[in-house]
Order: structure tokens, then sequence, then C-alpha cells
């Protein structure tokens, strides 16, 4: 359970009955509440994050071209589309 703790002017820590919503001095927690707070996927590099960016733009740029095509050349067809 997490506790709300003010610094003293001595640097020690005093102990609050405050909520952790309206804690005016430091919030301490337990090694399972950090746990959970934990993000569910893990922090990008930036060159993680420029890889996946660009793999997803390939892939749409690919999509795309290929729609073209295929309207293309339904249309020389004499298709509608």
């Amino acid at each position: 359970m997490s506790v709300c703790v003010v610094q003293q002017p001595t640097g020690s820590l005093n102990v609050t009955t405050d909520s952790p919503q309206s804690c005016q001095g430091y919030l301490l927690l337990s090694p399972q509440e950090v746990a959970a707070l934990q993000p569910m996927f893990p922090p990008l590099s930036l060159s993680d994050g420029a890889l996946i960016s660009g793999s997803i733009l390939l892939v749409w740029g690919s999509a795309w071209l290929y729609r073209n095509i295929g309207n293309f050349l339904a249309s020389s067809q004499g298709e509608n589309t």
C-alpha cells in the first residue's frame, strides 16, 4: 500500500495520513505497486521507432501500389471501378 510522506527541514521523512491523490510530499510505493505501473510495452529507442515506422509505411505503400495496379488492370479490361 502506498504511503504519503513529507520531508521535514531536518531532512527526515514524516508519514502523513493524506490519501495518494492529495499527497503534498512523496508517495512511497511497494515493489508490487511499482511493477503494476510499468508500461505494457518497453520503451523504444529512436532507431527501433524509426524501423517500426518505416515498416508500417512500406506495408501501406505496397498496399496502395497493388490497389492502383489492380484498378489500372481492371480499367484496361473495360470494367468499371
